[in-house]
């Protein structure tokens, strides 16, 4: 069902959640090797922050914890320009995207194919047998990923050039090839995804030119008549995007905000400011309670950032001011996505380039439900069914395949039983002087 979004625009900034907070912080990421560069995707936990500078083609992410900008390492190639592309990022550091793979030359250059970067260099997860290699351009896409990086969702190139499938990953290996429901055109591909792998979503058909296509469960729903994905919310709960159809394609030719809710199936369409042409919404937190978007201007390229408060509708730039009594240096212009729990939204302003920010309205503090990229010093006594951690250990956390927590453990020692779980794969998390490590087990 589609119905229209009930919004309280905001006259005053008189909501009690609006106000000075001293906490609030927009950084600006404008030295030389950011010109052109955009964030893409915020991991689940909100630490990692990850983008893509287009003009180098190189992956980037930020670390909220350690306040510290990684550069992934620049490919290179004797005889080929090397690009990568980025989409998500999980809780420890895992980055789903895109790379050439110098390997694989058609037509006299590399194809750019689906891929992950993990343990410092990029892997490319199981492809469709037999599939048309596209020398051109886009061969298929990691666009998701879970929280320990072992469910990844996007596109494969499929039997025949320009169309694609969208996939299922896990651990590598190919595990479902979604229902397209008889889309033609370029065929379809997943866009976003829950942490849990049950709720995917993306495009059906042609990006821009068909419906949303919704997965819950491998069931799909399809949502508009011409649409797309701005995000899914980490626990699957909304899937936020640009809507059209006949009716408010009559009024709004760039389409309208949207949100997708999976208890109701229902659409509910943001209405936009006199004037405006349309809209898209980026992103939500897991409660619905935070939305962040933008409007369009008579020309496409006109952006107008708007953030949407337990109902209440405010320009971004606007809403930033009210918190901080001063307004961005630079116009917000575009946000992309908000964490689940809304502690951080990033984006790009447009400053005669593509310019990063991240805005941050709490510092990020490590917790027993963080993995620290790259690190472990967790060690499991398979023999003994013992997992050994340092002294200094202070939480541990089990989470079964699923990422449901099966049991929290106050150490008393330096090991812990692993023998009382039932046989599985698990995560174990534990916190050592305020680092968060992660080990999987095999039980």
């Amino acid at each position: 069902m589609k119905k229209i979004f009930t919004l309280l625009v905001a006259a005053g900034f008189t909501s009690s959640l609006i106000g000075q907070n001293e906490n609030v912080t927009l950084q600006y990421f404008d030295d030389e090797n950011m010109n052109g560069a955009f964030f893409s995707a915020i991991s689940s936990n909100g630490r990692y922050i990850v983008g893509e500078n287009p003009a180098t083609g190189r992956v980037f992410y930020y670390d909220r914890l350690n306040k510290e900008l990684v550069q992934l390492p620049e490919l290179e190639h004797p005889e080929y320009p090397l690009f990568a592309s980025a989409y998500d990022i999980s809780d420890n550091g895992i980055i789903g995207g895109t790379v050439s793979d110098p390997d694989m030359i058609v037509e006299g250059k590399p194809i750019i194919r689906e891929a992950y970067f993990k343990d410092g260099k990029w892997h490319f997860p199981e492809p469709i047998a037999g599939c048309a290699w596209n020398p051109q351009n886009f061969n298929g896409a990691v666009m998701a990923i879970s929280p320990d990086g072992s469910i990844m969702s996007g596109a494969l190139n499929a039997l025949q050039q320009f169309r694609y499938e969208p996939v299922v990953w896990v651990d590598g290996l190919l595990s479902q090839r979604l229902d397209m429901g008889g889309s033609g055109g370029s065929g379809a591909i997943c866009n976003g995804m829950s942490d849990d792998g049950r709720v995917i979503a993306g495009w059906l058909g042609d990006s821009y030119y068909g419906p949303v296509g919704i997965w819950v469960d491998g069931a799909l729903t399809k949502v508009g008549a011409s649409a797309n994905v701005g995000s899914v919310a980490r626990n699957g709960a909304y899937v936020v995007g640009n809507y059209y159809d006949a009716d408010v394609e009559a009024e709004y030719i760039g389409g309208l905000p949207y949100i997708w809710s999976r208890e109701s199936s229902d659409v509910e369409l943001i209405p936009v400011s006199i004037g405006r042409s349309g809209g898209s919404a980026c992103g939500i937190t897991n409660d619905g309670s935070v939305v962040i978007g933008f409007e369009t201007g008579s020309f496409f390229t006109e952006r107008f950032p708007f953030i949407i408060v337990d109902g209440e509708y405010y320009n971004m730039d606007d809403y930033y001011e009210s918190l901080t009594g001063e307004a961005p240096l630079h116009p917000l212009f575009t946000p992309r996505r908000i964490s689940a729990s809304g502690d951080v939204i990033c984006g790009f302003s447009d400053n005669g380039g593509r310019l990063p920010w991240i805005m941050e309205f709490s510092n990020y503090e490590a917790s027993v439900n963080d993995i620290i990229a790259g690190k472990s010093q967790l060690i499991y006594d398979a023999a003994n069914q013992n997992l050994v951690i340092p002294e200094n250990c202070t939480q541990v956390a089990v989470y079964n395949h699923t990422g449901a927590l099966c049991k929290q453990i106050q150490p008393n020692g330096t090991s812990v039983d692993m023998g009382v779980l039932a046989s599985g794969v698990y995560i174990v998390k534990a916190l050592v002087d305020g680092e968060a490590l992660a080990i999987k087990i095999v039980r």
